[in-house]
């Protein structure tokens, strides 16, 4: 606030000799204004260019993302079953509490779940180019079955282990 008093005070003679424009030549002159034709400033081509740049590079990220190579499309008789697969597995793992369990307590049957995902990402990339498309559905849904087997098998060894506990607890107590 002290700056603004300050400058009103400096500038006090040139504020006190300003000039009033008249009010019709100042309509005069908005309203021929407004009748040319307005031209985008050179700023907002560039804005533009810049944007599209933008959009044009996060595409190429996006791209870079996924390997550069397309994500496999299923067809649609296909893309059911892979669909109840994909549903099965996430019940399963949702039914015996997979996201609390430790993988240090169970090395081997999470190597082998990690072995089955890469496997199942690296033939999701391969399906595009892959002449034998049933034959690699076929083997898409066997990762599944065993990923299956595996997440069942996780469950039977985690229930052996409780019942190891609470009969040490018993014994113990």
């Amino acid at each position: 606030m002290e700056d603004w008093e300050k400058r009103v005070r400096d500038d006090r003679e040139e504020f006190d000799h300003v000039e009033m424009v008249p009010r019709d030549a100042m309509w005069q002159g908005i309203s021929n204004r407004l009748d040319q034709p307005r031209r985008l400033p050179v700023v907002k081509w560039v804005g533009i260019a810049a944007s599209m740049a933008l959009v044009f590079m996060a595409g190429m990220f996006y791209q870079r993302g996924n390997g550069g190579e397309e994500v496999a499309t299923l067809p649609i008789e296909w893309q059911a079953e892979e669909d109840r697969y994909q549903e099965l597995i996430a019940f399963k793992k949702q039914e015996i509490g997979f996201d609390t369990f430790q993988s240090q307590r169970y090395p081997d049957l999470f190597a082998q779940l990690t072995q089955l995902d890469a496997e199942y990402e690296e033939a999701i990339v391969d399906y595009q180019a892959y002449p034998e498309k049933e034959a690699l559905f076929s083997i898409l849904i066997k990762y599944h079955e065993r990923q299956l087997k595996v997440l069942e098998q996780l469950s039977r060894e985690s229930d052996r282990n409780k019942i190891k506990e609470e009969t040490y607890e018993k014994k113990v107590y």
